[in-house]
């Protein structure tokens, strides 16, 4: 369990965890880079991160990769994919979300 940050607004200077909802109502993601990023891991081989994965692959993985490459890794999306058992999910944002259920923590 970790402490993990939301935000509606990704700006180019982290690697992003876009979460959404599937067609069968599975908790899904894409990882999205700052494309200076993008073409240096494309250049050191790593495996594409423009695929649609589970919520915890794509989170595991934007980890790895944040580590290895020295960025911080956020979360975006629609914070009703978020399971409060993986952690607390602090909104960075100054709004609020729509209520979902789920404990938003503002800064």
């Amino acid at each position: 369990m970790g402490d993990f940050r939301h935000t509606g607004r990704p700006d180019g200077k982290a690697i992003y965890v876009s979460m959404y909802w599937g067609q069968r109502r599975q908790r899904l993601a894409r990882i999205q880079l700052p494309a200076r990023v993008q073409a240096r891991l494309e250049a050191l081989d790593y495996p594409s991160l423009n695929e649609e994965m589970g919520v915890e692959a794509a989170l595991s993985y934007s980890i790895f990769v944040g580590m290895r490459i020295g960025l911080p890794v956020r979360l975006t999306g629609d914070i009703s994919v978020w399971k409060p058992a993986w952690g607390r999910l602090e909104n960075v944002d100054r709004e609020l979300p729509a209520d979902t259920g789920i404990p938003v923590v503002l800064n």
